[in-house]
């Protein structure tokens, strides 16, 4: 079996050869490495606060739970047909469950 690299070779005898000649020549690097700087827009730190803010908000309102829990062990709590209809056809609409229905 005869495997050739030649390929592979030259490529690193150009890094070789670019890279001596790199340092012949006295090239300087245009910013050393610990001057490089980051920033961020004010955008981005908006951006930042207000994902901070609704990771920290709960996903269940709990005092709305338990207004609700009240409501329902004491038998005044009602819901009315019409507002039960109307929110299962807004969320088949929006989920695309029924076509051309709004």
């Amino acid at each position: 079996m005869d495997m050739r690299i030649n390929g592979a070779l030259s490529a690193y005898e150009n890094f070789s050869i670019t890279k001596d000649v790199s340092k012949r020549e006295g090239f300087a690097r245009s910013t050393p490495a610990n001057d490089d700087l980051f920033s961020v827009s004010s955008e981005g730190r908006d951006y930042q606060t207000i994902r901070n803010i609704v990771a920290n908000v709960p996903d269940i309102r709990e005092d709305r739970v338990a207004s609700i829990k009240a409501q329902m062990e004491n038998g005044t709590y009602n819901v009315s047909a019409v507002s039960v209809a109307r929110k299962i056809l807004e969320s088949a609409s929006s989920a695309s469950l029924v076509p051309g229905l709004v």
